[in-house]
């Protein structure tokens, strides 16, 4: 014989509580059968994760090392790019005036 819904005690219960294991049918009864039963379970689930994913220092000083490498990278990778833009905005100010004062030629560029 089916289980019936714990909550509504009218319909089959379809699904089960990962908590507390009630019977119920729907996500209605699901949500009614009690805050504090999922709340407390997903506050033990987000409290095992945290607790599984502690490193020691060792580890601690390694992914420290790694990601202070990819910075650096980072910093380096930007800089080419400034680099390889083109001439910076005080360079193009300097030809500009020098345009201006019809002096600009090509030794200049």
């Amino acid at each position: 014989m089916p289980a019936v819904c714990t909550v509504c005690v009218r319909t089959e219960a379809r699904y089960t509580c990962p908590r507390c294991q009630a019977a119920y049918c729907s996500l209605s009864c699901y949500q009614a059968h009690s805050g504090k039963c999922t709340e407390s379970f997903y506050k033990s689930q987000v409290e095992e994760e945290l607790k599984s994913q502690k490193i020691d220092d060792e580890e601690r000083r390694r992914l420290e090392k790694v990601l202070m490498s990819l910075s650096s990278l980072d910093r380096a990778e930007d800089e080419e790019e400034e680099e390889e833009d083109g001439p910076s905005d005080d360079r193009l100010e300097a030809l500009a005036a020098l345009a201006e004062r019809g002096l600009l030629n090509l030794d200049d560029l």
